[in-house]
């Protein structure tokens, strides 16, 4: 609590305890274990097996390094501002008023302009309408969580993946296609930018002629990498 909790520490833990309880599983061989992240998730993924050698090779589509990105979009002077009014709101909230809430994508179309980014208006057309919305997806998160996000670096420990291999899809056409290039830029050895050609970043959720490709290079992918025990 409070529901909508986007933490990445939270998130890594999340992994790590994933991990643990499959390795326990009598159908898994925990020499041969792998992870894959979509997004935001791909960041956290990648971020999991800097300091998780259980993860034997991962992978990440459309990944995100959700610090990097509010970084990006927020201005470092309103930055700054928001992490005044977090504190501010931090206070309130331990005193008894209610918890503030922030939104990922756009509500409503009327709430999207000329001024929004590209992801954010596939992010609506995606969570926000019957493509990708669930009822239970409320598009909501605790506004205090944003100070956790500014101080995240996905890829800062990237290299240490190696010798363990590291793949990234990214949509050629994706507004996000940045991070995939840092990262692998950074990574060491084996690693892998597969590119979908004229894919945004959200095209490679669902659409079947960007997922198709992504998929198949995952699976053998995976193939490769987990193929044998270790």
């Amino acid at each position: 609590m409070p529901r909508g909790t986007e933490i990445p520490a939270i998130r890594l833990a999340d992994i790590r305890c994933a991990i643990d309880y499959i390795s326990s599983h009598p159908q898994v061989d925990e020499n041969r274990i792998g992870a894959v992240g979509i997004c935001a998730g791909g960041g956290y993924a990648i971020c999991a097996a800097q300091s998780d050698h259980r993860i034997r090779a991962v992978a990440g589509v459309s990944p995100v390094d959700i610090g990097g990105l509010t970084r990006r979009d927020i201005p470092f002077e309103e930055r700054m501002k928001l992490l005044d009014e977090i504190g501010r709101q931090r206070t309130r909230e331990f005193k008894g008023e209610p918890v503030r809430y922030g939104t990922f994508a756009p509500e409503s179309p009327e709430t999207i302009t000329d001024a929004t980014p590209t992801l954010y208006r596939e992010a609506y057309d995606y969570y926000r309408t019957p493509r990708g919305g669930h009822p239970n997806s409320t598009n909501r998160f605790p506004f205090t969580n944003m100070a956790s996000w500014m101080a995240f670096h996905a890829f800062t420990h990237i290299d240490t993946i190696s010798p363990r291999p590291l793949l990234l899809i990214a949509g050629s056409k994706a507004d996000t296609i940045e991070f995939s290039e840092k990262a692998f830029c950074k990574a060491q050895d084996p690693k892998e930018l597969f590119r979908i050609p004229h894919a945004t970043h959200v095209d490679l959720y669902d659409k079947p002629e960007y997922v198709t490709p992504a998929v198949a290079r995952l699976a053998a992918f995976f193939r490769d990498a987990l193929g044998k025990s270790a």
